[in-house]
């Protein structure tokens, strides 16, 4: 195994949470939330400049969640999708196809973004580790 040794220095603290969550995604989004709504202090690391993921940054924008007879993917997707629906960025098409609805990834990136800040999650984005890849 090949390893690099690098020198020891100070290294200020920016910031303490009780939960770090490294990934802006939807995923990454429903850990952060769901973590503040139980009482911890939340820190979200992102890569790019914005969260939210494929949904945002590829157009993979179309959520399946009914079985074709009713919506059964509620929770924090639900809440997504209300946000999203109020400001005008969802298309629902339930129940005459499986893509219950359509989001636009602009709206996309402006809902995510909202629905951190009110959980008091802070969000930095941009974070690259050289380290990493």
């Amino acid at each position: 195994m090949q390893s690099i040794l690098l020198p020891a220095e100070r290294v200020d603290v920016l910031a303490e949470c009780d939960v770090l969550v490294c990934g802006g995604g939807l995923a990454g989004i429903a850990t952060a939330v769901c973590a503040a709504r139980h009482g911890a202090s939340v820190i979200l690391l992102e890569r790019w400049p914005f969260v939210g993921g494929m949904a945002t940054a590829a157009f993979v924008n179309a959520w399946a969640r009914c079985d074709l007879e009713k919506v059964v993917i509620l929770g924090l997707t639900e809440e997504m999708v209300q946000l999203l629906t109020a400001g005008g960025w969802a298309h629902a098409h339930y129940p005459n196809n499986n893509e219950t609805h359509w989001m636009n990834p602009k709206g996309m990136r402006i809902m995510t973004h909202r629905f951190l800040n009110e959980a008091g999650i802070r969000v930095f984005c941009y974070i690259h580790c050289p380290l990493s890849g």
